[in-house]
């Protein structure tokens, strides 16, 4: 491994079939005002010109490629693998800079604490919600649950989404890097919650956030190109309830008494937090029962909507639960091995 040089910042993209979004991304790297950075491209078996194109245009940057589609945790390992950087940022390839401070407020923050794990934090097209943040009762920015760090505000978190992810390098190797096992949804969850575990900071924050475009090539990381909006949420939903569970079992939690994120895990927390029973619970929740209930129904039929969506809901998590359970069970003796490879 290269030796790292100081403050350098090490940026990795995991591309695929997406050369457009990757002209725009670097190119709102190269307008940042810290320029101690270098670029790293893995190409995850691109069908197109990528890596002919990137090396014309951007022959400075570091480009590797796999011979097949190996999944964006596989190559964010890679990319960190060839970097030389103090820090390190992954982005994804469709994410783009807005705030030209970006990568000098990161490394700001990440300088003024030790005890500060991930950082980082996006926000759609449509929506100037800060999101990107695994806590436990809500994906966006919260002023409720904010902190001020070097005058910078920030929404505390139990791990932060890869498509913009700062950290110093020699946590991620101490971490273990990303599970490259680890498909669909919520795939850097074991890093970003193995370092909440051992009690550093992960963070959010408007004035690290990148501007997420979701490509229009979007794919899940098992291969599957998905361009319904449909059916790439219910992969990643179904991926992201099996890779929750997994951490458990890897990591021993549920022995170890530490269930801080068990309500994350099947996101049951009214069953698990209210002392009421079950068929009070159908009734609060098919229903309307409950009294803080404020929906008004302008009709009848307005209202079996929302009860048979409702339904839909709770029959499709059940699906997942089971799903869940049995996808892990039958993995168990793969997920009990990389645990002690971990030891």
């Amino acid at each position: 491994m290269n030796k790292n040089k100081k403050n350098l910042v090490s940026i990795i993209i995991p591309s695929f079939n997406r050369k457009d979004d990757l002209d725009r991304c670097i190119n709102s790297i190269y307008l940042q005002t810290y320029k101690l950075f270098e670029i790293i491209v893995v190409d995850d078996g691109s069908l197109d010109d990528t890596e002919l194109h990137i090396k014309n245009v951007f022959p400075n940057i570091k480009f590797f490629s796999n011979s097949r589609n190996r999944g964006p945790n596989y190559c964010r390992n890679l990319g960190v693998s060839k970097s030389i950087g103090e820090f390190i940022l992954i982005l994804d390839s469709d994410v783009e800079l807005l705030n030209r401070k970006q990568i000098k407020n990161m490394v700001k923050i990440i300088l003024s604490e030790q005890n500060i794990g991930e950082i980082g934090g996006y926000y759609s097209e449509n929506n100037q919600s800060i999101m990107g943040c695994g806590i436990k009762r809500s994906h966006v920015f919260d002023k409720k649950q904010s902190i001020t760090i070097n005058n910078f505000n920030f929404s505390i978190c139990e791990w932060v989404a890869s498509n913009n992810l700062f950290m110093r390098k020699r946590l991620f190797y101490e971490m273990g890097g990303f599970d490259e096992k680890a498909l669909g949804g919520e795939t850097e969850l074991e890093l970003g919650l193995l370092l909440h575990l051992k009690g550093y900071k992960n963070l959010i924050s408007p004035d690290i956030a990148v501007k997420h475009n979701q490509s229009l090539k979007e794919r899940d990381n098992i291969g599957v190109q998905l361009n319904q909006n449909k059916n790439k949420h219910f992969v990643r939903e179904k991926w992201r309830y099996r890779n929750r569970l997994k951490f458990f079992i890897k990591h021993r939690l549920l022995i170890k008494r530490k269930v801080l994120f068990l309500n994350n895990l099947l996101k049951l927390d009214k069953i698990i937090s209210e002392p009421i029973s079950i068929l009070a619970f159908i009734k609060q929740q098919f229903f309307g029962l409950k009294k803080q209930n404020s929906i008004n129904f302008k009709s009848t039929k307005e209202k079996n909507i929302f009860l048979r969506k409702k339904i839909e809901n709770y029959f499709i998590l059940l699906f997942l639960i089971i799903n869940t359970t049995a996808w892990n069970l039958f993995h168990l003796q793969k997920t009990l091995n990389s645990r002690k490879n971990k030891q």
